[in-house]
């Protein structure tokens, strides 16, 4: 068994995915949802996808953020490893946190907005309230 440590508040839903390999060179993934979870989850040592999380008050975030067994945050990679030499470390969750970009576009000013949370992942908003209106 391992531990996965969770930097990260207002969890509300954490969905992950077990890989297990087959002989022959296959894998498959057993699907694991964490409802509520606690700050320090044990879990069995093996490969995981994470596969995204849903915050309180709507917010999600999918699977372009994750850490290693280190805690180093990889981006454009699903799988963490979860060991029993030492935890595991996924910062998200909240506090959630603005992020504004300014650029010109010919005679424009465009503004970006988006709503990061503690591990600087996007974050939207499962109503869509996110979008443009």
């Amino acid at each position: 068994m391992g531990q996965l440590v969770i930097e990260g508040e207002a969890i509300e839903r954490l969905s992950l995915a077990k890989t297990i390999r087959h002989e022959g060179g296959f894998e498959s993934v057993e699907p694991l949802v964490l409802q509520q979870p606690a700050r320090s989850v044990s879990l069995p040592a093996g490969e995981f996808l994470f596969k995204g999380v849903v915050l309180k008050g709507g917010y999600v975030c999918g699977v372009e953020y994750h850490l290693s067994a280190a805690g180093v945050l990889l981006r454009g990679q699903e799988r963490l490893k979860i060991t029993a030499a030492e935890p595991c470390l996924l910062r998200i969750g909240a506090p959630l946190g603005p992020d504004l970009h300014a650029y010109r576009h010919g005679r424009m000013i465009v503004l970006e907005y988006q709503v990061l949370d503690a591990g600087g992942a996007a974050t939207l908003r499962q109503d869509g309230s996110h979008r443009r209106r």
